[in-house]
């Protein structure tokens, strides 16, 4: 991650944001995901759309 979300990453540690991510992407849960990271729905989203680039 390269953007302004990476401090997620270097908080959290990079594998927690992929699997939340990689999670997100499989079942379209973004609440779950947002729990795992301890993040809103409305930032995991936002984060979802810049990594996932929908």
């Amino acid at each position: 991650m390269n953007n302004k979300y990476g401090l997620y990453e270097n908080i959290l540690g990079g594998r927690e944001v992929d699997r939340a991510l990689e999670q997100a992407k499989k079942d379209g849960n973004m609440a779950r995901g947002a729990k795992l990271l301890g993040m809103t729905v409305s930032a995991f989203k936002t984060l979802y759309e810049e990594e996932i680039g929908v």
